[in-house]
């Protein structure tokens, strides 16, 4: 439990004692202060609000000083909290210039694969059919190319997003005991 901070007055000469909260230094008038750790004295009281302000800022669970860990609930952040957010990052450039290379990419190599594929079968039947062959293996080049790329881009952005809630969360205790509130 925490004890209280002895604060003093010097101007009168006497000795005031308050509680107060160690990351905003506000007191209790408010909202009541809680002692959630192992930690005395003036760093062993928090405000609640304060606490899991903190946790989500740092992205952690336990108490920094003494280790203690606490009972939480994380909430990922919405993506697109980050997405609407200025200024944009490298993180933003990426992703809107994957979007705007998919919208380019997919009808010209949908369009490019198909016109092949006609050109294919209209010389199918010259001589050989060395450029049917061509055409049909060109066609098939620009899809897997393309499946490619998009596989590739969309496991990069997965990747990227999941990091992101990962490092991005929300924390909010889950028990507080009675015997906590100070």
């Amino acid at each position: 439990m925490a004890g209280p901070m002895q604060a003093v007055n010097i101007s009168q000469g006497s000795t005031v004692s308050h509680v107060i909260c160690r990351i905003c230094h506000e007191g209790d008038r408010l909202i009541p202060l809680i002692s959630p750790c192992a930690c005395s004295g003036s760093v062993g009281t928090i405000h609640q609000v304060c606490l899991e302000k903190w946790l989500s800022t740092v992205n952690k669970d336990d108490c920094e000083l003494c280790g203690r860990k606490f009972l939480v609930h994380k909430n990922p952040k919405s993506i697109t909290r980050w997405l609407l957010r200025s200024p944009f990052s490298d993180a933003h450039r990426n992703i809107i210039g994957d979007t705007i290379c998919f919208f380019i990419l997919t009808p010209m190599s949908l369009i490019s694969a198909y016109l092949c594929v006609l050109g294919a079968v209209n010389h199918s039947d010259v001589v050989g059919g060395c450029a049917s062959v061509v055409l049909l293996s060109l066609a098939l080049f620009l899809v897997l190319v393309y499946t490619a790329w998009v596989i590739v881009t969309i496991r990069f952005q997965i990747k990227w997003i999941l990091t992101w809630r990962k490092e991005n969360q929300t924390v909010q205790l889950t028990q507080v005991d009675q015997a906590d509130i100070v």
